[in-house]
C-alpha cells in the first residue's frame, strides 16, 4: 500500500475543511430565503380575492425560486457525501479506524432532498435544517481530523529520517563495531557518514540545536536534539 507523507495528508484535510466551511457560509443565506418565502406566502394568503392575479404572480415567483433552492440543497448534500468519502480515506490513512471517524454514519435527523417539483416549502425548511445539523456534525470532526493529523506531521517531523547529506558514504553503521580510535570492540550507538570538506548538511528532523563550535573528538560540530532520545551530530 502506498504510504502518505504527514505534509500530503494535513494539505487534504486542510482543504477538506475549508470546503466544508465555506458550504457552512452558505446555509444561512438559504435559510433567510426560505423563512422569507413563508412571509411572502402568509402574506399573500391574506390578500383580498381581487387580487388573485397578483397572488398568482407571487405564487409563481416563489414556487420557482423554492425549485431553484431544492436543486441547490440537493447538489450541496452530494457534495457533502463526496467530502465525508474522502474524509473517510483521508482518516484510514492517518491511522484511524473507521468507526473512530464515523463519517459513514448519518446524522440522525432528516434525509436527502426528494427529487420531486412539488416539494413544500416546510418539507425544504425540514431539509435545509436537518443539512445544517449534518454540516455541523461533520464540520466538528473534520477540525478533530485536521488536529490529529497535525499533530502527527509534528510528530513526524522531529523523527530522524533520510541522510543529512546528499554524498556521503556510510563509514560506521549502528552496533558493535572497532573504535577507530581505541581500536577496542564497541557497541556503536548510531550512524556515522563520511564527506568531503565542503559537503553542505542539513538536518534530518526539527529540532533544537544545544551545541555548535569545536568539541574534542569531532572537530566543528553542529548538535541537535531531536527529542524522544534522538540526536544529530
Amino acid at each position: 500500500m502506498h504510504r502518505v507523507g504527514p505534509a500530503a495528508l494535513l494539505g487534504a484535510s486542510v482543504s477538506l475543511f475549508t470546503a466544508l466551511m465555506l458550504m457552512l457560509l452558505a446555509i444561512p443565506l438559504y435559510l433567510h430565503s426560505l423563512e422569507n418565502f413563508e412571509i411572502v406566502m402568509s402574506d399573500v394568503s391574506s390578500l383580498p380575492k381581487v387580487d388573485s392575479r397578483r397572488v398568482e404572480q407571487v405564487l409563481i415567483s416563489t414556487d420557482a425560486q423554492m425549485t431553484v433552492l431544492a436543486a441547490r440543497l440537493g447538489e450541496l448534500q452530494g457534495r457533502l457525501t463526496r467530502l465525508e468519502s474522502i474524509g473517510q480515506q483521508v482518516g484510514e490513512l492517518a491511522g484511524f479506524e473507521p468507526e473512530v471517524l464515523g463519517f459513514d454514519q448519518p446524522v440522525a435527523v432528516g434525509g436527502p432532498v426528494a427529487n420531486d417539483s412539488t416539494l413544500e416549502l416546510p418539507e425544504l425548511l425540514s431539509e435545509l435544517r436537518a443539512y445544517a445539523a449534518r454540516l455541523d456534525d461533520r464540520t466538528v470532526r473534520f477540525e478533530l481530523l485536521d488536529q490529529a493529523v497535525l499533530a502527527g506531521q509534528a510528530e513526524a517531523q522531529g523523527f530522524p529520517s533520510g541522510k543529512p547529506t546528499s554524498g556521503g558514504l556510510l563509514s560506521s553503521a549502528y552496533g558493535y563495531r572497532t573504535h577507530p580510535i581505541s581500536g577496542r570492540r564497541q557497541f556503536h550507538r548510531g550512524v556515522d557518514l563520511a564527506g568531503v570538506a565542503g559537503d553542505s548538511v542539513e538536518t534530518v528532523a526539527s529540532g533544537v540545536v544545544t551545541w555548535s563550535g569545536d568539541r574534542n573528538g569531532y572537530g566543528n560540530l553542529v548538535e541537535v536534539d531531536h527529542r524522544n532520545g534522538y540526536v544529530t551530530r
